[in-house]
């Protein structure tokens, strides 16, 4: 099953589908703390499933690749680091990231 958004190189690299999984669960997320920030709960539960399954796909694939759950979290962590770069860690701004990940991390 192909992971939306990506090559079919990437697809064949357990690292790169790794990776892709690890951005859309932070992107995932972090839209869904944009939309709880503008209290719009209904919009904000499918966005935080999104990120729940991105994250369990993140886990599974990072398991294969032999990572630690601390080798996972510091990723994560990194990733949302990276992310709260680009939006300038201003929520009004996760615009930003939709224009370069939504077509990416759509289901």
């Amino acid at each position: 099953m192909a992971l939306t958004g990506t090559t079919q190189a990437e697809e064949s690299d357990p690292q790169a589908r790794y990776d892709h999984a690890l951005k859309c669960a932070v992107y995932h997320r972090m839209v869904a703390g944009a939309l709880k920030a503008d209290d719009r709960g209904v919009l904000f539960e499918d966005a935080e499933a999104l990120a729940i399954k991105g994250w369990e796909a993140a886990q599974r694939l990072g398991a294969e690749l032999g990572m630690t759950e601390e080798e996972l979290q510091d990723d994560w962590r990194w990733q949302l680091q990276a992310f709260n770069q680009v939006i300038n860690f201003n929520y009004n701004n996760i615009r930003q990231l939709k224009v370069r990940y939504l077509d990416r991390c759509s289901v």
